[in-house]
């Protein structure tokens, strides 16, 4: 398994990731380092068969919207230290590393984890209703509001240009 973690998150766990035996980048190695967009880090991730890492809940949103990242692994821990970040992963990391193999997406929480396994796109190619998208929200981090604001950046999310708010 593969991996690409995001620059909201330690250096250090890409150096873990690979001590415990994975394929593991941070995005400092990318050639535009932490500087590189969402859109960049999930195009390399899909690109390479990397799982992207990252508590940053705009890949979430990306991922319902157009199905990229193809596959991502949600750190929903909060703000906690990095030795207590490492231990987390050091005990849930066997079944972290299942779920990924079964489900596009699983959320890491304190203790637990959360996978995704609803298709929200129903055809190559065409984006996700608000109703679905809503759906697909309801139960993970991303917060409401950014999730409108990003649809919206789209513009194409249900065939239109006009602003959606949720009723």
């Amino acid at each position: 398994m593969r991996f690409l973690v995001d620059a909201q998150l330690p250096a250090r766990l890409a150096l873990w990731l690979r001590k415990v035996g994975f394929d593991a980048m941070h995005s400092s190695d990318l050639p535009d380092g932490n500087r590189s967009t969402d859109a960049d880090i999930a195009k390399i991730a899909d690109a390479d068969d990397r799982v992207v890492v990252s508590k940053d809940a705009d890949f979430l949103l990306s991922h319902v919207v157009s199905g990229s990242p193809q596959r991502l692994l949600v750190v929903a821990t909060g703000n906690i230290r990095n030795d207590e970040l490492i231990a987390l992963f050091d005990e849930l990391m066997g079944t972290i590393a299942s779920r990924l193999r079964q489900y596009a997406v699983v959320e890491l929480h304190p203790g637990f984890l959360r996978v995704h396994d609803q298709e929200l796109r129903r055809a190559a190619g065409r984006p996700v209703s608000p109703a679905d998208y809503l759906q697909a929200i309801s139960e993970s981090p991303l917060d409401p509001d950014d999730a409108v604001r990003l649809l919206n950046e789209r513009g194409d999310f249900d065939g239109s240009e006009e602003p959606w708010e949720p009723s």
